[in-house]
């Protein structure tokens, strides 16, 4: 969930998709494709950047947020080259 609460960022890992949810109203606002079952979801802390680790691929998915609309766009998958990206505590 972004800091100001007004969108929240929620992982669908069997369909390799996050979906955007607008607080205010309870509705799906956006659906976006990832890798390969994302499992996790990291907000920055100004809000501008979504990270969503994808488990199966290795990858972290990165994307922009806009500041109003708190739609997605993406920007650059990160690798692992065959390591995992994310440890699961």
């Amino acid at each position: 969930m972004r800091g100001d609460q007004a969108f929240a960022y929620v992982t669908a890992g069997a369909l390799d998709q996050v979906k955007v949810f607008d607080t205010r109203t309870n509705t799906v606002v956006q659906t976006v494709p990832t890798g390969d079952s994302p499992h996790g979801v990291a907000v920055s802390p100004d809000g501008t950047r979504v990270y969503v680790a994808n488990n199966n691929s290795t990858t972290i998915s990165v994307f922009a947020a806009d500041a109003r609309t708190g739609q997605l766009t993406a920007l650059t998958t990160i690798t692992g080259a065959g390591t995992r990206l994310v440890t699961w505590c």
